[in-house]
């Protein structure tokens, strides 16, 4: 399957989406089609041998609207609002002597124009800055569709041509400054909201701007100035004092203290040195250094973050299908209502009174408009993401967003994620000699992937021990690693036998492992992994959220049950094997997510409603995760929980303010209370209070973590 983004224009409202996604969704070979209307994009994925991307975008084309395939570089968030200000500011131009001379005639300081100056002049709104409504009305008629454009065409062609008639005939009831009154506010309407959608993306523009355009990099034995996008991986890169690191890499000479708060989100700078991992993009101190590439172009975690960013925000949440049903129905009732208005008016409430009738059904036709509904939701959902990404939290997509604030349990990971997954030996007892013992449990500890392995290695190496050679070596996941070493079997993991000593180590809380040659029991080593500072504080925090919290681990239970009493979790399960942690997550009750440490927790992750990662620098990519926190602090599952619910709140007050609306404004409209250009106006000021409600996302006030 393949999958191409778009860039679409022309689109207004909701009812503009839900044509796009049935039109394409219609296609033989599309599988699945998303249309955000605040980004302006569709995310198609379709069957490549049955199926172009051209063909997509000729689908898009043929129902009116523009279609091309989207490009990062190309983007400027600053163009759709100077379009439409220029748009609005030539209407304005036009309609100002209509407004004017239709004052200045109530108020009897001077006549109304001509007949045929009113006619000109709104004949040219209507043919210049408003067509974009009659081509839009035009392109949806012919797929029989009914949109927004439809709505404003038919009220404003209604209000024009019957003061064309009126005027030819003799009469006196003139609308031309309705007609290019409204189309001008609606155009105000649209300048206003799309400045507001632009502030709504700050947070993605800011880190495309992060990226650093050039680099030193050592070619022929002295450092040359040319564009990042020309680092290879293996280069030599200088960084020097005050810039930017250009691609992610590694310090070869020197030290650096880097900001990495537009990355990660973590404020404070990090003092790294040789050996010491850096990310594209971060801002590095007062002191240069040297690095060698590791990852450039699309593989650097800055280009990860922005991927993660740029699909949560094109995908739709779940409480979006709420909306798209009600677009789908609203037009229509929209254009019925409009009708019973004008006839109720006309034979019943004011018979043969067609001005009345009129002014009645162009009300309820330009006051009725789904824009407001169909922002709702990618408006909050994109300020949403935002706020999580320059924090250090990112969600992979809408529909995550919205689950994590409905979980009701979280399963937490013992290694690596409540404990700092740093850990360091503290006690050997073995009847070998102990450099004979660390030789051999190093040289099985070499082949794990494990986060213990590595405090077993940095022992021996502090103890100058080589790791002994192993052959058919194979890791257990689990259990443990087991090998070959000089034609004898050894396995190095969880103990079989109780013991004094083991029962000891392990009532302090400390992970003990043990040494086999074949049957025979050769030694335990007890290793110590310290808790992270905000673990009790997560714990307690989520249960004051009303989440309940559970552990689970492949250690042993004693083990398991001190960190667990040190923590405050509910509840906490030993020994437990990697599926098996999938298994418990999928036969608890409720919205049940999983927070690991993106290695051994992959089928629990996968498993689970969503799945949370804390991320150690440069793993953001963590592909069976659903969150990743880039901070790499279990406290921030916390902060995701928070900043879930804050976004879903604001999603329902947009819809509750936009059905509302609608709801209230229609009978209003169909009363009298409303004249077309105030209904005009209001319709046009919805949308762009729906865009400054989501707005108010930026300001959430994320918890952090109290001081230990």
């Amino acid at each position: 399957m393949a999958r191409q983004v778009y860039d679409i224009t022309g689109m207004h409202c909701a009812a503009c989406v839900a044509r796009i996604e049935k039109v394409v969704g219609r296609l033989d070979g599309v599988s699945s089609v998303q249309v955000n209307l605040l980004t302006g994009r569709a995310d198609v994925e379709y069957d490549a041998a049955r199926l172009s991307a051209a063909d997509v975008a000729a689908a898009i084309e043929k129902i009116g609207f523009g279609a091309a395939v989207a490009r990062r570089e190309a983007r400027d968030p600053g163009r759709e609002a100077r379009r439409a200000g220029r748009r609005f500011l030539l209407a304005a131009v036009l309609t100002l002597p209509l407004m004017l001379g239709m004052i200045g005639h109530l108020a009897g300081w001077w006549p109304m124009l001509p007949a045929w100056a009113e006619c000109v002049l709104a004949t040219a709104v209507m043919a210049g800055p408003g067509n974009g409504f009659y081509r839009g009305a035009l392109s949806a008629w012919r797929t029989r569709a009914l949109t927004m454009d439809t709505l404003v065409s038919l009220g404003t062609l209604t209000a024009f041509g019957y003061s064309v008639y009126s005027w030819l005939t003799g009469g006196h009831e003139l609308y031309f400054e309705t007609a290019a009154g409204l189309l001008t506010f609606l155009l105000l309407g649209g300048y206003l909201e799309a400045l507001a959608k632009q502030r709504t993306g700050r947070e993605l523009t800011a880190l495309l701007a992060v990226a650093p355009a050039r680099a030193q990099v050592l070619r022929d034995g002295e450092y040359a100035d040319v564009l990042a996008t020309e680092v290879a991986v293996g280069d030599t890169l200088r960084v020097r004092a005050g810039e930017q690191v250009p691609v992610d890499g590694v310090i070869l000479s020197g030290r650096a203290t880097l900001t990495e708060a537009m990355v990660t989100g973590e404020s404070m700078p990090v003092l790294k040195e040789k050996g010491a991992t850096v990310i594209g993009g971060t801002l590095n101190g007062l002191t240069p250094f040297t690095m060698r590439a590791t990852a450039v172009g699309e593989a650097t975690m800055l280009a990860q973050i922005i991927r993660v960013v740029e699909a949560a925000q094109q995908s739709q949440a779940p409480i979006q299908r709420l909306a798209d049903r009600v677009a789908g129905v609203f037009v229509p009732v929209v254009i019925m209502l409009a009708a019973l208005t004008g006839l109720a008016y006309y034979f019943v409430l004011a018979p043969g009174n067609v001005e009345i009738a009129l002014l009645r059904t162009v009300a309820v036709l330009v006051i009725a408009c789904p824009c407001a509904l169909g922002l709702a939701t990618p408006t909050s959902v994109m300020v949403g993401s935002g706020v999580g990404a320059a924090q250090g939290i990112l969600f992979k997509s809408a529909a995550h967003l919205e689950e994590t604030g409905r979980l009701t349990t979280l399963f937490f990971d013992k290694t690596g994620t409540l404990t700092r997954g740093e850990p360091s030996v503290t006690g050997i007892a073995t009847p070998l000699a102990e450099e004979k013992f660390l030789c051999l449990v190093a040289g099985l500890e070499t082949v794990s992937q494990h986060r213990l392995a590595t405090g077993v290695l940095a022992y021996a190496a502090e103890r100058k021990v080589e790791p002994a050679a192993v052959t058919e070596a194979e890791e257990i996941p689990g259990t443990g690693v087991a090998g070959v070493i000089d034609g004898v079997r050894y396995t190095f993991g969880r103990p079989r036998e109780e013991s004094a000593q083991r029962m000891s180590w392990e009532a302090e809380g400390y992970t003990v492992t043990e040494l086999r040659r074949e049957d025979e029991s050769l030694g335990l080593l007890a290793i110590a992994d310290t808790l992270r500072a905000d673990a009790a504080a997560t714990v307690r925090d989520l249960r004051a959220l009303g989440i309940r919290t559970e552990m689970i681990s492949g250690d042993n239970a004693a083990t398991t049950r001190a960190v667990a009493a040190r923590v405050g979790v509910d509840h906490a399960t030993a020994e437990v094997l990697p599926l098996g942690k999938a298994e418990l997550v999928a036969a608890a009750p409720g919205k049940v997510g999983v927070v690991g440490d993106g290695i051994n927790d992959a089928p629990a992750l996968a498993t689970a409603a969503v799945g949370i990662a804390v991320g150690g620098g440069t793993d953001v990519a963590l592909e069976a995760a659903d969150v990743v926190l880039l901070r790499g602090r279990i406290y921030d599952t916390v902060r995701a929980v928070v900043l879930s619910r804050a976004t879903m709140r604001n999603i329902r007050q947009n819809l509750f303010w936009a059905c509302i609306y609608n709801g209230i404004g229609i009978p209003l409209a169909a009363a009298g209370y409303l004249s077309p250009l105030v209904a005009g106006t209001a319709m046009a000021f919805s949308s762009v209070s729906v865009v400054l409600n989501a707005l108010r996302l930026r300001r959430v006030q994320l918890p952090e973590a109290p001081q230990e």
